[in-house]
């Protein structure tokens, strides 16, 4: 039997979104003189798109349905704290548009209510942080 996600559920999917949005929009402005047009208006388009799905599920009134949610949003949770701390020291470009697509997919997978598509998009993602070993080492703030 499949469970409905609940409102807060919802808001909490919507939240991470908006997490993917500003980790992209933050790695399109920093690394802006790097980036070639193309890679520009890809970044581009992937943050309207994950701010876009963020508002559709701040704003969406019907029931979303997946199998054993609580695990789904549980990693979901995960894939977004391990984007929050490791996306801008990416230091491949290809690399951190590969992962604001899969986050987009994700999204697409949700409203398509399909779980196997959610599971699929999250071990991408999971996948593709793991052959993140080109990251820049973190600087340490001073107090």
């Amino acid at each position: 039997m499949m469970a409905a996600l609940t409102s807060k559920q919802i808001t909490e999917l919507a939240d991470q979104f908006l997490a993917f949005a500003k980790a992209v929009g933050n790695y399109r402005i920093q690394h802006d003189e790097e980036l070639n047009p193309s890679q520009k208006k890809d970044l581009k388009s992937y943050h309207k798109q994950l701010l876009n799905r963020s508002d559709e599920l701040y704003t969406t009134s019907a029931a979303l349905v997946m199998d054993e949610i609580e695990t789904s949003i549980e990693s979901i949770k995960s894939v977004t704290s391990r984007l929050e701390k490791t996306y801008q020291q990416l230091q491949n470009i290809q690399k951190a548009i590969d992962i604001a697509a899969a986050c987009v997919k994700m999204g697409v997978s949700i409203f398509s209510l399909n779980t196997a598509e959610v599971s699929q998009s999250l071990s991408e993602l999971a996948g593709l942080f793991a052959t993140s070993k080109n990251i820049k080492p973190s600087k340490k703030k001073k107090a």
